[in-house]
């Protein structure tokens, strides 16, 4: 594949409408200044605590932290119940900035408590807009659009901290400002922050963000629990979501603090302090924006969830090693470093992408919540651990390395459950939308409560013929005496149905005072009804059954004999199939008169019971027929015979669908001692499509592991549309046995072959239509049907090695009309396939119903009529020829490896 050709697939991959793109840059604008107002104050934050109150206690604050957090994450739960993202996003941003005038107000009384509540601010400060950011993402965008914009949108959020933190250091440096004046200008920035909030709303593409938000918010719900911690209890993929933040933060606290002791020991004085942190700030924050531009989209999207979460922790325990080894401000700031450059690219679109498939009012309750609570809960844990730690244990910064590292592994085993989880929770959801086992309830019949002898006479007067076919039953069933004129008046009813469960009852109940009667349906129009007459009168008529039935096979009507072969070939006897002679064989197979097929019918039943070698050439004649009735009934026999002999006819006929199921069963007969002669048959190029393509499915009739193996090399050498029947096959069997499985090599060869043949399908018909000479009706029919079974395929062929129910419901997604239920298939799909499937499949099923074809390196060269038409004869399909054909377009030539949907292989038989 050419340079060229993987640039183009991954284009493909993040390729957005116009009006998310411009929705994107806005957002893209608004995290980047709301980053550089926090890379404004994080600094000051630390150089005036570092310096003014110090870094042993860093673990006071970060307790009083967890404390302070939790009415303001319980206030903003309840205030985002009530009102919309866009009015709590600007009010929150405001009351911010105003509690920023006042402590830049007060900053000057240089007071050790101030310091801490500067310090506890701008931490709450930190987490509460990321949180609100990600949280106002998550509503606008969906779960498709989520993987493809917010790498994009971290990578805003980079630049906002490496911009902010290079300001801090000019600001200090060479403006020469007191770090207390950036407070000022950070509220104000903040202010600013709040029209684009409004401005982003009003250019949302989702019908109007605003509408969306007042459907949601306009009722509140007061079944939902105002507790956010009840509903994260009892959601477990929140539960990993929080134990994950956890962890996260527990981890970077402790690096945190190592990385502030040796710096402050480092540094002596307040401006020197400050200026390094701004600088590092900026560096790290510039190494991220790297990361995320040359790296940080395209490794979510090639490892997904999951290797996004697993990066950080796996980077930071070669770092904690580190510091273990040679502690210091090198190891400490590296340690540091890898955190923050990771923290706030590749790590955070990650952990932000778990929130995506949880509902928007779940998440709009929690996610705060979580953010707040959790993050500083966690810190203020580590505060007390870090107590513990250094006054308790006296460990130093080397020593607290060990503990960092414990924690670092409990993070990559939570992460590794948050990213399964991540799949989950999509295909929970769509198999509580699409995937509904809904129960089949048959038609209940019309059964009274009782069943008295008085109850069945009345049923017997009914016009309804189920009320009377019940009434049957129920005699045979049970000693119930019923008068001879209730019984008689039935003989003649005008259901057939009626008709034959009477004469079976009076048999079976030996009811034989009704021969005169019954004796007239022996010439019934229905020929069930004939044979169940004759079969009464023979048991209540004077005589033995075997003259009767002799004097039956050579009565002069025809209905008369072949209801006798009929009783014969039903309830016959060894000693009454002789009477079954060639002779009789040959008058009933030549016979022309009225009711001749019915005699043939017959015929071919009782050849299944009295068959010998000697009269295949009965079956073969009758398997020719020009009566369907006939010829499925010597189909069945055929099958009893299990003579190989017939299975060569009996393949020609799975091309007629009146045939298709009774040769199935038929061939079923015959088990696994017929797969050579099927597998030829299937893979003979000069048999007619029509006999070939059903043949994959008579395999799947009986699931063994013979069968599996034979479709499994079938999907390597048959060609369209005999493959369409292989993969339908083999979907069959795996429903029936999961342990059947094929190799994901296979399956990646076969998903990809049939991506591209589908992307050349869409655009060679597209390409055509719009040329001069479009194609007969017929033709494009072919076609869309095509297209659609390979559309189809893909998902067939992807559920071959991944449960059946995920796959059919992610493909009824795709295909339906919800875009958000869509999206959430394709991403689930995203995350179950390799690469080199995802690259070039994901674009097509967001195309697909879009109108939109994108371009691969499959259909590029398909850019003219011509080609398109040279490719149509390339997928060798002959009822398309055929079309084409007549339409007057000439034949063009292909050799056979111009053919890739066409390959020739021996017979089994020449092999």
């Amino acid at each position: 594949m050419s340079i060229g050709n993987i640039g183009k697939d991954f284009r493909a991959l993040f390729t957005l409408e116009p009006e998310i793109k411009t929705q994107a840059l806005l957002m893209f604008v608004y995290n980047f200044v709301l980053l550089n107002t926090l890379y404004l104050l994080k600094p000051v934050r630390d150089s005036l605590f570092l310096e003014q109150v110090g870094a042993y206690n860093l673990p006071f604050v970060f307790m009083l932290t967890a404390i302070a957090v939790i009415p303001i994450s319980i206030g903003y739960s309840r205030l985002s119940k009530r009102h919309s993202v866009g009015w709590v996003v600007s009010a929150i941003t405001l009351f911010l900035a105003a509690n920023l005038i006042v402590i830049w107000f007060f900053i000057e009384m240089s007071s050790a408590w101030l310091y801490y509540g500067f310090y506890i601010w701008v931490s709450i400060y930190s987490v509460l807009i990321t949180s609100q950011f990600w949280l106002f993402a998550n509503t606008i965008f969906n779960s498709v659009q989520s993987k493809k914009i917010f790498g994009f949108l971290s990578l805003g959020a980079i630049a906002g901290g490496f911009t902010g933190g290079e300001l801090t250091a000019v600001f200090i440096n060479q403006l020469a400002l007191r770090p207390e004046s950036l407070l000022l200008i950070s509220a104000i920035t903040m202010i600013v922050t709040i029209p684009m909030v409004w401005v982003i709303l009003k250019n949302n593409s989702k019908k109007g963000a605003l509408e969306i938000d007042k459907e949601d918010y306009s009722k509140v719900d007061e079944s939902v629990s105002v507790n956010p911690l009840k509903e994260i209890l009892s959601h477990n993929h929140l539960l990993l979501i929080v134990a994950l933040i956890a962890v996260t933060v527990m981890v970077t606290t402790l690096i945190d603090y190592q990385f502030k002791t040796v710096a402050e020991a480092a540094f002596t004085t307040e401006a020197a302090l400050t200026s390094f942190m701004g600088k590092f700030y900026g560096r790290v924050s510039l190494i991220a924006l790297l990361i995320q531009l040359f790296i940080g989209t395209i490794f979510t999207k090639k490892y997904g969830v999951s290797g996004s979460l697993l990066l950080l922790p796996l980077a930071l325990l070669i770092s904690a090693g580190g510091m273990l080894l040679i502690p210091g401000l090198v190891a400490g700031t590296m340690s540091r470093g890898i955190d923050q450059t990771l923290k706030h690219s590749i790590d955070r679109t990650g952990r932000e992408l778990l929130f995506v498939p949880l509902p928007r009012k779940l998440k709009n309750r929690v996610k705060v919540f979580i953010d707040l609570f959790v993050d500083h809960g966690a810190q203020g844990i580590t505060g007390i651990l870090l107590l513990g730690l250094t006054f308790g244990l006296n460990l130093n910064v080397q020593g607290i390395s060990v503990v960092v590292i414990i924690l670092l592994v409990a993070w990559v085993v939570i992460a590794k459950m948050a990213g399964n989880s991540y799949i989950d929770v999509y295909r929970n959801n769509l198999k509580r939308k699409i995937g509904r086992k809904w129960e089949k309830h048959n038609k209940s019949k019309r059964v009274p409560e009782k069943t008295s002898a008085e109850t069945i006479r009345e049923l017997l007067k009914s016009d309804h013929e189920e009320d009377i076919l019940w009434a049957f039953e129920a005699i045979m069933s049970k000693d119930v005496q019923v008068n001879s004129d209730l019984l008689v008046d039935h003989v003649h009813h005008p259901d057939s149905k009626v008709r034959i469960k009477l004469l079976e009852m009076l048999r079976r109940k030996g009811r034989g005072d009704f021969v005169d009667e019954v004796i007239e349906l022996v010439y019934d129009d229905n020929p069930d009804v004939r044979i169940e007459a004759l079969r009464y009168v023979y048991q209540f008529y004077e005589g033995e059954v075997r003259e009767k039935l002799e004097v039956g096979l050579h009565h002069e009507d025809a209905r008369i004999r072949a209801v006798a072969i009929g009783l014969i070939a039903e309830d016959g006897e060894h000693s009454e199939y002789e009477l079954i002679t060639d002779e009789l064989l040959r008058e009933a197979l030549s016979f022309e008169g009225d009711y001749a097929h019915e005699l043939r019918k017959q015929a071919a039943k009782v050849l299944g019971v009295v068959y010998n070698y000697d009269r295949a050439h009965f079956i073969k004649q009758l398997l020719n027929n020009e009566h369907p009735s006939v010829v499925k009934q010597a189909i069945k026999s055929a099958g009893k015979t299990q003579d190989r002999r017939f299975v060569h006819d009996l393949l020609l006929l799975m091309g007629n669908g009146i045939y298709r199921k009774t040769v199935e069963k038929a061939l079923k007969k015959y088990g696994s001692r017929i797969y050579g002669t099927m597998y030829d048959h299937m893979v003979d190029n000069y048999l007619p499509n029509s006999t070939r393509r059903y043949i994959p499915w008579l395999f799947s009739q009986t699931v063994t592991e013979d069968s599996w193996d034979i479709l499994k090399m079938s999907l390597k050498f048959c060609s369209i549309p005999i493959r369409h029947g292989v993969i339908k096959a083999m979907v069959r069997m795996r429903k029936e046995r999961d342990d059947l499985r094929v190799s994901d090599e296979i399956i990646s060869q076969n998903v990809i072959r049939e991506i591209g043949r589908y992307s050349k399908l869409v655009k060679a018909h597209e390409v055509h239509q719009k040329s001069r000479v479009p194609l007969t009706e017929n033709a494009n029919e072919i076609l869309e049907y095509e297209v659609d079974q390979t559309f189809e395929n893909i998902f067939r062929l992807l559920s071959l090695n991944n449960d059946i129910n995920d796959i059919e419901n992610a493909y009824k997604a795709i295909v339906g009309n919800d875009a958000n239920l869509k999206a959430n298939a394709i991403e689930f799909i995203e995350n179950l396939i390799s690469w080199d499937i995802r690259k070039v499949l994901i674009p097509i099923l967001e195309a697909y119903n879009t109108g939109r074809i994108p371009d691969n390196n499959f259909n590029s060269s398909i850019n003219s009529a011509e080609k398109a038409m040279h490719f149509f004869r390339e997928i060798c399909h002959p009822e398309l020829e055929e079309e084409l054909e007549h339409k007057g377009f000439s034949k063009i030539s292909v050799s056979e490896e111009q053919r890739p949907d066409h390959v020739k292989i021996p017979l089994r038989s020449e092999r």
